[in-house]
């Protein structure tokens, strides 16, 4: 996501072309794309120029939505199917205690904040000298 939003100015940006920026397989990264382009967060344009594009404006998609369309909200295993009593009482109530903490921290963090930081760290975008602005 924080490739598009930072590279997909220009144009849609290919699973291949994100694979290859991101260190990983194609054929893995696609089914992450579907599952962000399901939830809205990333539009899909077909043809041969075609790639992925952000659904929405930086400023409004939060770490938090990324995080929910990828992981779909899925615990390690539910609390009441663990076959151990210490797992149901105390060790699952306590990670899904910091999964919500986790979400609600990253609610507060968007592209747009991810793309500002990534210029701060000195990194290029493909989009330098585009300018990119929202009425």
């Amino acid at each position: 996501m924080l490739d598009v939003a930072f590279n997909g100015t220009a144009g849609p940006l290919s699973a291949s072309a994100l694979a290859e920026h991101q260190g990983l397989e194609t054929r893995k990264l696609e089914a992450v794309l579907q599952r962000l382009s399901r939830a809205g967060l990333l539009k899909s344009m077909r043809g041969p120029s075609g790639g992925y594009l952000l659904g929405g404006e930086k400023s409004g998609i939060t770490v938090a939505m990324i995080t929910r369309a990828v992981l779909g909200g899925d615990l390690p295993v539910p609390l009441e199917q663990s076959p151990s009593a210490t797992m149901r009482k105390v060790v699952l109530p306590l990670v899904e205690r910091f999964h919500q903490n986790m979400l609600t921290d990253m609610a507060g963090v968007s592209l747009a904040d991810l793309c500002r930081l990534s210029r701060l760290a000195g990194l290029k975008s493909r989009c330098d000298g585009i300018v990119d602005f929202v009425i």
